[in-house]
């Protein structure tokens, strides 16, 4: 399995274009089983990474439980997943939803990571209400993926991200400190 950060850049590259609406995923994105894996440990990497960079002073044991946080919200995903498409006759489509998915979620923490280290830079800024439409920007992309890559209905798409929403409050919950949403 390539792990690389070459990999990694070129992963988050293609799930760029995507979120910029500049291809489809079949065309962006290896489907197979290693690159399954490679989105799993790619993108858990890059979440420790762009959180880590958000915070300011963290510790070790903050970075610990970031790491922890961050896999075990992953892996509840694909599992959940899994499962719901199973329940829906779509396991046929895992693949093709769930790779181009983990990367579009590492985009997505690169790119907020990024807002909160100006935030942070910022003296008594409000660029933190620029996060309101690249949420808005993001959560649209991923329905589309959701609802194109799964061949499902919008309101379905809806349920996997709220789904996607309620697993992460709970996991940070049980983790026993407020951290990132990943």
């Amino acid at each position: 399995m390539n792990l690389s950060p070459m990999m990694m850049l070129a992963q988050l590259r293609s799930a760029a274009a995507y979120a910029f609406g500049r291809g489809q995923p079949a065309d962006l994105f290896v489907i197979d089983r290693p690159s399954f894996w490679q989105a799993i440990w790619g993108g858990w990497i890059i979440h420790i990474l762009a959180t880590s960079f958000a915070t300011t002073f963290i510790s070790p044991v903050t970075f610990a439980k970031i790491s922890l946080v961050a896999l075990v919200s992953s892996v509840g995903y694909v599992l959940l997943v899994s499962f719901l498409m199973k329940r829906i006759e779509k396991e046929d489509r895992f693949l093709a939803f769930i790779i181009p998915y983990l990367w579009l979620t590492a985009f997505q923490a690169m790119l907020f990571g990024a807002i909160a280290l100006i935030v942070l830079m910022l003296p008594n800024s409000n660029f933190h209400l620029a996060v309101i439409p690249v949420v808005i920007w993001i959560l649209y992309r991923t329905w589309r993926l959701i609802r194109d890559e799964m061949r499902i209905s919008g309101g379905l798409a809806v349920g996997f991200i709220l789904a996607r929403i309620m697993l992460d409050g709970v996991i940070n919950m049980a983790a026993g400190d407020i951290l990132p949403i990943s």
